[in-house]
């Protein structure tokens, strides 16, 4: 069910990630806002919180106003797909989602968990892009999060995510514990 939109969203991350490590943070937040802007036409709507950018795919779905929202404090229960680009291709660099793994990826499935990752938010270690970006989603969306380097990895290399990279990560937010 999810597969098509991260096949759509691969296909037109190589349009948004023009950003290279030598580009300063607002050049990368330019090229994000560009890109979330040129996808108005299509229907797309994203909102900006503490220096990301949170787009939620399936907002128009039954039962949205109602589904438990993320507060700092809560358990969040999601599966995962980071990408990053500092080339002309999208990249993924880390997931829980076995069936958008190809098997030309350089990611080894066998130290994978395709379990919905779990944390406490403001508590569990998480990338700064990630904790400003949670709060306020909701269980059962599907959205994703665009954050320049500083909120990522900032200027060191993390596996093969490359210093002063952009990313972005597509979620699902499979469940959310009210604490």
């Amino acid at each position: 069910m999810m597969r098509p939109v991260y096949i759509a969203c691969t296909a037109v991350l190589s349009l948004l990630w023009s950003c290279g490590k030598d580009q300063t943070q607002e050049k990368q937040v330019d090229t994000i806002v560009k890109y979330l802007d040129s996808k108005a036409s299509v229907g797309w709507e994203y909102y900006e919180q503490g220096g990301v950018y949170v787009r939620i795919a399936n907002a128009e779905r039954d039962g949205y106003p109602e589904a438990t929202i993320v507060d700092t404090g809560d358990s969040v229960y999601f599966y995962y797909a980071g990408y990053t680009n500092a080339t002309a291709t999208p990249a993924l660099f880390a997931t829980n989602i076995e069936e958008i793994l190809s098997t030309d990826q350089i990611l080894n499935r066998q130290y994978l968990s395709f379990d919905p990752y779990g944390i406490k938010l403001g508590v569990s270690p998480l990338i700064k892009g990630l904790t400003v970006g949670l709060p306020g989603v909701r269980q059962g969306d599907s959205l994703q999060i665009y954050m320049p380097s500083e909120l990522a990895f900032g200027g060191s290399q993390m596996g093969t995510v490359p210093a002063s990279t952009p990313v972005m990560y597509m979620l699902m937010i499979e469940n959310v514990v009210k604490e």
